[in-house]
């Protein structure tokens, strides 16, 4: 055991409410992209410790002697934010990860362990349709909450000019041709047409996957990875959208041709959930973030696989693109 892990685990120990002591078991610590998890027994509950981890901190004792964070302590209040919405919401098909404590000293979030399987693993290509619908609508429902939960709704005029601006600027610097460049060109002209349009705005997760997003042993739905800022609303569920449409199982098998029935169900069924909505908005942050998924395979490093499954996806993108924003 290192001095940093034996710090981080005595500190967390005596951080957390006395209900949950003595602990019994410790695991970890467990690397993550941009993170350390330590699992713990204490109260018959199975903790999770977290540790955030951001550019230039590679290490964990790194990571201690840059003390406190605000961000870590402020996703440690959006988690108990969300946990009492949730509560108040009285949705049983709904969940939240149950905060325990944020440990200054270590930097670190402690929360209970939620029994659940990321919400990509349920909803294969041999899901049932009744289920999969169920539970995406339950998503929606879910995302519905939070964007209203904190500081509530505002409508605000949507500034194109910017976001064509970008996706021009992106177009030049990326010296973009062929059907990712007409892709590019398509979504500035939406951009430029949405100028001004009244969008809603809210509380906005920011990276709302399917890997984010948890099925309980008892198919309630939770949400992982919060951030909070306020956006367009419609960001979050298109980002959900094309993750339904271009998930990694649907390239690397050449997946379903955009406009087949079965994968835009699926999507009507988040946004069945999460109710009134600007189709116009959904279009094209929908169109976008399947360009920047569309742009990102192409500029990483791709293993073999990968590289078939881009070249079976890109007429999948340029098709789905147009189509949203036509």
């Amino acid at each position: 055991m290192t001095a940093a892990t034996d710090a981080i685990r005595s500190a967390i120990e005596a951080a957390v409410p006395a209900r949950y002591r003595p602990f019994t078991r410790w695991s970890g610590p467990r690397e993550r992209e941009w993170s350390w998890h330590f699992d713990a027994i204490g109260g018959g509950v199975r903790l999770l410790g977290k540790i955030p981890r951001w550019e230039g901190i590679d290490t964990l004792d790194a990571a201690l002697a840059a003390g406190p964070q605000p961000d870590t302590q402020g996703e440690f209040a959006v988690l108990e934010a969300i946990s009492q919405t949730i509560a108040a919401a009285g949705e049983p098909g709904l969940a939240a990860v149950v905060p325990v404590a944020y440990v200054p000293s270590v930097n670190a979030i402690v929360a209970e362990w939620l029994d659940a399987v990321p919400l990509q693993d349920r909803v294969g290509p041999m899901a049932s349709s009744a289920e999969t619908a169920e539970l995406l609508t339950r998503t929606g429902r879910w995302l519905r909450i939070y964007h209203g939960a904190f500081g509530g709704w505002m409508t605000e005029p949507f500034d194109g000019a910017a976001a064509a601006a970008s996706w021009q600027l992106e177009a030049v610097a990326g010296h973009l041709d062929g059907g990712l460049g007409r892709a590019v060109m398509e979504v500035t002209a939406a951009a430029e047409r949405l100028d001004g349009h009244p969008i809603a705005t809210g509380t906005i997760h920011g990276d709302f996957t399917l890997s984010n997003v948890l099925v309980t042993g008892d198919d309630r739905i939770a949400v992982i990875d919060p951030n909070r800022y306020r956006g367009p609303a419609m960001a979050d569920p298109a980002r959900l959208a094309v993750d339904l449409m271009f998930g990694r199982t649907r390239l690397a098998t050449a997946g379903t041709v955009p406009g087949e029935g079965r994968v835009h169900r699926r999507v009507a069924a988040v946004m069945r959930g999460y109710g009134d909505h600007d189709e116009t908005a959904f279009g094209y942050e929908s169109a976008a973030a399947s360009l920047r998924k569309w742009l990102d395979l192409e500029r990483h490093g791709l293993g073999s696989w990968q590289r078939l499954a881009l070249v079976a996806g890109r007429r999948m993108f340029r098709t789905e693109i147009a189509r949203l924003v036509h």
